[in-house]
């Protein structure tokens, strides 16, 4: 009997580990596509990391559309507010510095999803092109 209940313990255990490692274990570090996030953003809420292509810059609003040309109406518009009245605009507390990358380049974006007054917001930490990083957060 006692032999029984550690084999069952034992992968109690392992059943877990099986079903929390996905969860815990690499989110954010591998970088996924627009297509993946539009698609369920809700799986991704948390540090997410994307790379794809810039479909249009918006210098005089802050804001970067990152697209996947192989989904149609695949987009993500990403807020990165360079001016008090583009924060003010977009209502976020952070302000970003750097230089905006150009349509058709790819870049990686890291920061976290979340979910705020029913809309999903990509908080932007930093954005990399060609492995190096030229737009940031800019810290207080």
């Amino acid at each position: 009997m006692h032999k029984k209940s550690l084999i069952i313990i034992v992968l109690l255990l392992v059943l877990a580990a099986v079903f929390a490692y996905p969860r815990l274990a690499g989110r954010g570090e591998t970088a996924v596509s627009v297509k993946d996030v539009t698609a369920n953003p809700g799986k991704y809420l948390g540090p997410l990391t994307i790379t794809d292509i810039v479909g249009d810059v918006k210098p005089d609003d802050g804001v970067i559309v990152l697209v996947d040309y192989g989904c149609k109406g695949c987009q993500l518009h990403v807020f990165v507010p360079f001016t008090a009245e583009q924060q003010a605009r977009w209502q976020t507390a952070s302000l970003y510095s750097g230089t905006l990358p150009a349509a058709g380049e790819t870049v990686t974006v890291s920061g976290t999803l979340k979910r705020q007054d029913g809309y999903f917001v990509f908080d932007v930490e930093y954005i990399i092109r060609d492995g190096q990083v030229i737009l940031s957060k800019v810290r207080k």
